[in-house]
């Protein structure tokens, strides 16, 4: 006497949960994650948790910047990661094999909160490329610009 297909279909949909239960299992101690902690995880929408670092006004950025005068560019850094956050940003001026310190400092931004940071800077001398770069210090998030004086 042949199987029914719907016996097939309810014993393969039964080892089917098994074994997804005993992968989430196996995750979950492997990552010292309490079973609990994994449903919720699993089961609870979490919010999108990201930081927006971006420079303003970048059509009117200074691609040219005469040398030893000083030109301004402005940043703005947002805060999306659901909580207070604290960042620290380092800015610098790279030209040829010289990196100059701009400005390094911390600030504190809660959830959806932001910040424009001006930056000066100064190409020393005439027919040099400069990189101005913004790094957020123990984070993915960085910019770069060039300019030419």
């Amino acid at each position: 006497m042949p199987v029914k297909p719907s016996r097939i279909f309810k014993f393969f949909a039964i080892v089917g949960s098994v074994a997804v239960f005993v992968f989430a299992l196996v995750l979950a101690i492997d990552n010292q994650t309490t079973l609990a902690e994994a449903w919720t995880l699993a089961t609870t929408k979490q919010p999108e948790r990201y930081t927006t670092l971006y420079f303003l006004n970048t059509g009117s950025l200074p691609t040219y910047s005469p040398a030893k005068q000083p030109s301004r560019i402005t940043f703005r850094l947002i805060n999306h990661e659901s909580r207070d956050t604290e960042y620290t940003y380092s800015a610098t001026l790279r030209v040829g094999n010289t990196t100059t310190p701009l400005a390094t400092e911390t600030v504190k931004l809660a959830s959806e909160g932001s910040i424009d940071v001006p930056i000066t800077f100064v190409i020393p001398e005439p027919e040099a490329t400069g990189f101005i770069t913004v790094q957020l210090i123990g984070r993915p998030e960085h910019l770069t610009f060039r300019s030419r004086s």
